[in-house]
């Protein structure tokens, strides 16, 4: 006779967090900063030689500014911008105010280009792009949704490049500055991530790699090192259909790691 058990869905989940914990144990990798970028030089259009102390604008359709930085004494700029479509405009005195025709940066893409400006009105388009660049995708992120998600732009993203960037001590130390997010302490070294809602605080859903976890499962199984993207739905207007339901009211956190491609 063969006796057959069925393993309670508390103790499967548990098994599976035990399994997790012991992959992200063994997980720990870095990337270079990365995030929507528009850098390059600005130059004479008649020399070739660089300008320095130039203003170089991103104008959206309404031309309203949506970043400003001044060239280097070697040209060089550096646009940190929102993705979206801007025309480059760049000044400087003695010069001709130059703008670009439209350029489209997309999310987490990097652009490299030239900016001619003259003494004299120019005739050419002044933009040249010479690269684009955007850090590779992740297999298991593009799997889950993650960046059509990102592209619809319904709620908050950190990607492994701005977690980087925040160079936190702790998981719970990434979501410090996250609009919507208030980081509690709650005795000695340990913290609690909150939302408010309807006027009280209250603690979002959390979920690793589509597994439900608690706050404290999140601070003893996972370091910064471990995380590759972050989701964060600060509501139930926000929140997509597979993750919602009546638990869910307050918010719901995606942590996800890179576990599902190694």
């Amino acid at each position: 006779m063969i006796l057959q058990t069925t393993e309670p869905k508390e103790v499967a989940m548990k098994h599976g967090r035990t399994v997790l914990l012991a992959a992200l144990a063994a997980l720990c990798w870095a990337s270079p900063a990365a995030a929507q970028v528009i850098f390059g030089k600005v130059l004479d259009a008649t020399t070739g030689q660089p300008v320095a102390e130039a203003t170089v604008e991103a104008l959206r359709e309404n031309n309203r500014p949506a970043g400003r930085v001044r060239s280097q004494a070697d040209g060089t700029f550096v646009l940190e911008i929102q993705a979206g479509s801007y025309r480059l405009q760049a000044a400087r005195v003695g010069y001709q105010t130059t703008v670009s025709q439209p350029v489209a940066i997309e999310t987490r893409e990097q652009i490299q280009l030239d900016l001619r400006i003259s003494t004299s009105e120019v005739l050419l388009d002044p933009l040249t792009v010479t690269t684009r660049t955007a850090p590779p995708r992740i297999p298991s992120l593009e799997r889950n949704g993650f960046y059509e998600r990102e592209r619809q732009g319904i709620g908050a993203f950190l990607t492994r490049e701005e977690i980087v960037r925040r160079n936190p001590l702790t998981v719970t130390d990434i979501f410090r500055g996250v609009s919507g997010i208030r980081v509690v302490p709650t005795g000695g070294t340990r913290y609690v991530i909150t939302m408010i809602r309807s006027g009280r605080e209250c603690v979002p859903r959390m979920f690793l790699d589509n597994m439900p976890m608690s706050a404290a499962e999140m601070e003893t199984m996972l370091r910064p090192e471990h995380i590759a993207a972050i989701e964060v739905y600060r509501g139930a207007s926000e929140i997509p259909a597979r993750y919602g339901g009546n638990r869910s009211s307050c918010g719901v956190v995606l942590i996800w790691t890179r576990i599902g491609d190694r």
